[in-house]
């Protein structure tokens, strides 16, 4: 797994990950939406 950085700031952060299936990520995403 790669994760790349692109921004990061108080409320914002914007990065790409490379190397891992779709619904794996989806997952994060899904993980990430829930703490907000």
């Amino acid at each position: 797994m790669e994760i790349e950085i692109f921004n990061k700031d108080d409320r914002e952060m914007k990065f790409m990950i490379k190397g891992v299936s779709v619904p794996l990520v989806n997952a994060l995403r899904r993980i990430f939406i829930s703490e907000i």
